[in-house]
């Protein structure tokens, strides 16, 4: 019985420890890659485009309140389109992805697997970030609800003609060998 307490302990451990990690981008070449070959590819600027309303900030915020509250609202909102892009990226990268988002140019869910934790990604870092700057964001590692993993966040740009129209962000789990490399304080 000690050693399961013990084993708790230092799993909890390395959690706590692993939380708000900084990320090597290096290590994440691969992913960025796939990700920036999706974002680029013709349906993806496909959906984005023809899935983006413009809704004030208030009905931004009102969806993603049911969007906590109400299960299965993700159905009446996502683009099956999107989603089976999402699934098909997902079966291909299965290794590689534990969460992907396509987020539209207000900060808009609209598709994940698995469902996000709330609809309005705009007062996100990676939402921020890449709109404004047109680059890649990667978030350190830490503890994500949606797919329940440790893991790190990489979004990138999704353009046409020139411009910011979207984001799609994955989720890169973090490995045991990495967890294993974490430094307790």
């Amino acid at each position: 019985m000690g050693s399961v307490r013990f084993f708790i302990a230092f799993c909890t451990l390395l959690i706590i420890s692993a939380s708000a990690q900084a990320v090597d981008p290096d290590s994440l070449k691969p992913a960025i890659s796939h990700l920036r070959s999706f974002a680029n590819s013709p349906d993806v600027i496909k959906v984005i485009k023809s899935q983006t309303q413009h809704r004030t900030i208030r009905e931004l915020l009102k969806i993603d309140q049911l969007w906590r509250i109400e299960p299965g609202i993700e159905n009446k909102i996502f683009n099956t389109d999107a989603q089976g892009l999402l699934l098909e990226f997902m079966a291909k990268h299965n290794a590689v992805f534990v969460e992907m988002i396509v987020i539209g140019s207000q900060g808009e869910t609209l598709g994940a697997i698995p469902k996000t934790s709330d609809y309005w990604q705009g007062d996100e870092a990676k939402f921020k970030q890449v709109m404004g700057h047109g680059d890649i964001f990667i978030d350190a590692m830490d503890w994500d609800e949606s797919s329940q993993t440790i893991s790190a966040q990489i979004s990138v740009p999704v353009f046409a003609d020139n411009e910011v129209i979207g984001v799609i962000t994955g989720a890169v789990e973090a490995s045991l060998k990495a967890l294993g490399d974490v430094e307790l304080r």
